[in-house]
């Protein structure tokens, strides 16, 4: 398999910019694996070749030590969004269906919430 590289760098410089509204300076944090496709894509090229700061969380978000793990990353580093999979959410909603944990954290600075790679069912929606 042969990736054109350059094509590939300019879609995700657009995509953060025009899609995610990500530049330099914000911090994006991905919650995601980092050797699928869209993981290394989005953890590691794509903010950085916008100059935004990139937070990389490997793992389930619970039991690490709570449901609001996630939350607390967003706070503690002022992620202006956040990038996962449904599968992550309800992971979160399995220990917390509430969400109740998201109260616990300043999440002033954060602005988008973006879901991908795999179906996105209507109650994790909600």
């Amino acid at each position: 398999m042969v990736r054109d590289n350059g094509g590939h760098a300019v879609a995700l410089t657009w995509s953060m910019r025009h899609i995610y509204d990500i530049d330099a300076g914000d911090v994006w944090f991905t919650a995601s694996d980092v050797g699928w496709v869209v993981g290394h894509s989005y953890i590691v090229y794509a903010p950085l070749l916008v100059g935004a700061t990139t937070v990389l969380y490997e793992g389930k978000p619970v039991g690490t030590p709570d449901g609001g793990a996630l939350w607390r990353v967003i706070s503690e580093y002022g992620a202006k969004a956040l990038f996962t999979a449904p599968t992550a959410l309800r992971a979160v909603m399995k220990v917390d269906p509430e969400v109740a944990e998201v109260a616990h954290y300043d999440l002033s600075k954060f602005r988008s919430l973006f879901l991908a790679g795999e179906r996105l069912d209507p109650e994790t929606y909600r």
